[in-house]
């Protein structure tokens, strides 16, 4: 494991130093006997020898190079304080109390993640500001600029300010975990090796026979990339034309296709790779295919999901061969869903969602991942032909698991093929171009051309009721579900961003701003299909005569009605589930 450290960061904060440890199969308990007794030694030394713990060396640096800038002190000088008064160290789980002992022992400041949540890209690096981040007691706020943070694939999980986020947090079910160092100045290696020495001696006194812990290396670079996208994790493409670039990718051309639907219309479908053979396919009414999966790891999906689904029944109507498979085995794998509840999930939920948006299920082939023994032979045989740099090149690293379900995926792309050759697209978010260009890569390198190289589009993501990238689980407050009860999804489109002026005076005046409205872009991409209708609602919000609470109405009103529909389509599809088509081994 590697750790970057950005070169802005660097010249921000001359002389700042990082460290990292890993610790592997830990004793994970709530109270442990022997760093008890530790603690009670330590809370004697702390208010034997310190008399003021501003006056430490330690939160002297801390202050002066970083917190006093933000108005606040280093958190361990509270903390110090506190014990002096007579305060316990507190009693939580032993991963996270040996590393307060470690902080008040050295007056340093560490973060802890479960090692579990935090595969990916990570990177020490300054916030540009206004960067989104929940808090370790799950409230959200907006960090400060020139904070120093820790991104795992873009997404921010430590604060220097704020420390740990949520998503990424050592709870009781944490087997591994990563413990990272900061300095916001220059400090020895003979007492940052101090500190280590004092963590590994905590972590010993808890471990079993099979821990391991090792130290964690780091490398300076020059900026940050977003070429490995993360198809398991939150990574966020915020410009899209740079992906197009760094994946050679093709822009969309609604002009390719045959009454393009709302989203190739209004450019929510941005790009896609190897769209000319399924447009002459369609034109010259040839059989090529659409397919795509569930991860039935949630109770619930989201309106990206929903694209999905518009794009996958587009393709059906232009006389697409159907193919939904359920990645029963990926959900297991990846995310720790068994086979039995993840069977239940797609049956009692995800595919009557899918046939409620759009699907239609007679023209449907449905399968699961772990009832096609086809496809995973095929997976082995495909892992012949990739080798482990390309597949660290395509998504940063190569965890086993992420090889087996990356190899399955293609096994999966690929099946429509097995019997007859042609064609396929696969409608994706942006996070699963990897898949795309792994299946793509396997298919160049078979001296037979037994398959057409997959195609695939490309579409944007719903930002996030706040105006963030993307709506996302981390801020429920800013994110709709599929379904949610249409009044919890009113009160939040009341608190929606818009492009609306401070005033009612200033709105009728100088007019609202639409492309800052995410009101407008559920319209855009969800709940207004008539284009002449969406441009009448962008010109009157652009003249100041739609004021942005009448315009929050209309949405409620459309999205009550959107919801009623699925939620009574969801239930109907159910009853016919056992009459669908499945592939059995």
């Amino acid at each position: 494991m590697k750790i970057k450290i950005t070169k802005r960061l660097l010249k921000k904060y001359p002389g700042a130093k990082f460290a990292g440890v890993k610790a592997k199969n830990i004793r994970n308990q709530k109270t442990n006997k022997e760093l008890e007794a530790e603690k009670i030694k330590l809370e004697k030394k702390i208010k034997k020898k310190i008399k003021d713990p501003k006056d430490l060396e330690m939160i002297k640096k801390y202050n002066k190079n970083f917190f006093n800038k933000f108005d606040t002190t280093v958190p361990i000088e509270y903390q110090l304080e506190s014990i002096k008064k007579g305060k316990k160290i507190p009693t939580v789980l032993t991963p996270v109390e040996l590393m307060f002992m470690t902080e008040l022992k050295h007056h340093c400041i560490i973060a802890a993640h479960d090692l579990d949540k935090i595969k990916g890209d990570l990177v020490f690096d300054i916030c540009k500001g206004k960067e989104n981040f929940k808090k370790l007691n799950k409230k959200p706020v907006e960090l400060k600029k020139e904070d120093i943070v820790l991104r795992k694939d873009g997404k921010i999980i430590t604060s220097h300010l704020y420390g740990p986020d949520y998503d990424t947090r050592v709870d009781e079910n944490t087997k591994h975990v990563l413990y990272t160092f900061w300095f916001d100045f220059d400090v020895s290696d003979k007492k940052i090796n101090d500190m280590i020495k004092t963590l590994k001696g905590y972590l010993e006194l808890i471990s079993k026979k099979d821990t391991e812990i090792e130290r964690v290396e780091f490398m300076v670079v020059d900026k940050l990339t977003t070429k490995i996208i993360d198809p398991w994790g939150s990574t966020l493409i915020e410009d899209y034309n740079k992906l197009i670039r760094d994946f050679h990718l093709e822009v969309f051309d609604k002009r390719l296709f045959p009454e393009p639907n709302r989203l190739m219309r209004r450019g929510v479908v941005f790009s896609g790779i190897g769209l000319k053979p399924i447009a002459e396919a369609i034109k010259k009414k040839k059989d090529f295919y659409v397919l795509s999966g569930i991860m039935p790891s949630g109770k619930k999906i989201h309106l990206g999901t929903k694209m999905v689904v518009e794009m996958i029944s587009y393709f059906q109507k232009q006389g697409a061969y159907t193919y939904i498979l359920v990645a029963d085995l990926e959900a297991q794998a990846t995310r720790g869903v068994t086979l039995k509840e993840a069977r239940k999930r797609a049956l009692d939920f995800h595919i009557p969602a899918y046939v409620a948006l759009g699907l239609d299920p007679e023209k449907t082939i449905f399968y699961f991942q772990s009832d096609n023994i086809e496809v995973m032979h095929a997976a082995y045989r495909y892992s012949k032909k990739v080798t482990q740099a390309q597949f660290e090149a395509l998504y940063g690293n190569a965890d086993p698991d992420r090889i087996l379900s990356a190899l399955t995926q293609v096994g999966d792309i690929l099946y429509p093929q097995f019997k007859k050759r042609m064609p396929g697209i696969i409608p994706v978010g942006p996070d699963q171009c990897p898949h795309i260009l792994l299946s793509r890569d396997i298919v160049n390198r078979m001296k037979k051309k037994k398959f057409c190289s997959p195609s695939a589009t490309f579409h944007k993501y719903m930002p996030s009721l706040n105006g963030h990238f993307k709506m996302s689980k981390s801020m429920p407050e800013s994110m709709i579900e599929l379904p949610q009860d249409p009044k919890i999804v009113c009160k939040k489109l009341k608190r929606a961003l818009t492009g609306g002026r401070d005033t009612v005076e200033e709105q009728k005046k100088l007019g609202g701003d639409p492309e800052k409205c995410m009101i407008f872009e559920l319209y855009k991409q969800h709940l207004i299909e008539d284009d002449k209708e969406l441009d009448s609602i962008y010109q009157r919000c652009k003249s100041g005569t739609l004021l942005c609470g009448e315009d929050k109405q209309y949405a409620c009103k459309k999205m009550t009605e959107f919801m009623t529909k699925l939620e009574k389509g969801i239930s109907k599809s159910r009853k016919n589930v056992d009459k669908f088509n499945f592939v059995k081994d």
